[in-house]
């Protein structure tokens, strides 16, 4: 989540931790009925935490099923929130053509390794995670790498209403 919060706040956002090393810890709880919106990232883990908040507090959110991996999913992601969010896009696009750039860098050199040994790495691949994390991983392996989802194994149990 630290990656998350650096790439909402590249993109001119204030983010409020409530977990982890970045978390300013009771003073960013009791803040949260300022917040503009929240955020979901997930495909249902947090909606009703969410949708609570928007009974108690009036709070919109912004429900994205699927965490950003790659410059195309993350580009996109960034894009979604600055728009939702109501915030110049400038920043944003600054952030974006930066980052993109970076990453592009390291998928060039990490393409040029790939194909010199293409014939000895699978084209095929399986996952096994949480169903956020699977969609994840599996978009990007193949959206974004050209490689083949053979099977996906889900470990945790999705609520029946989510599960396409």
């Amino acid at each position: 989540y630290l990656e998350l919060k650096r790439i909402i706040e590249g993109a001119g956002l204030r983010v409020n931790m409530l977990f982890g090393s970045e978390s300013k810890g009771v003073s960013e709880w009791k803040a949260i009925p300022r917040a503009q919106f929240n955020l979901v990232l997930s495909p249902w883990v947090g909606l009703s935490v969410a949708e609570h908040l928007k009974e108690k507090y009036g709070q919109p959110y912004l429900h994205i099923p699927v965490i950003p991996i790659g410059e195309e999913a993350t580009s996109a992601f960034i894009r979604r929130i600055v728009e939702y969010a109501g915030v110049d896009k400038e920043p944003s696009e600054t952030f974006i053509t930066e980052e993109a750039a970076r990453y592009y860098y390291f998928l060039e050199h990490f393409a040029e390794f790939f194909s010199e040994f293409w014939f000895g790495l699978p084209a095929t691949f399986a996952t096994v995670a949480d169903a956020s994390t699977n969609i994840a991983v599996t978009k990007f392996l193949s959206d974004q790498m050209g490689l083949i989802p053979v099977k996906q194994i889900i470990t945790d149990n999705p609520p029946e209403k989510y599960r396409d």
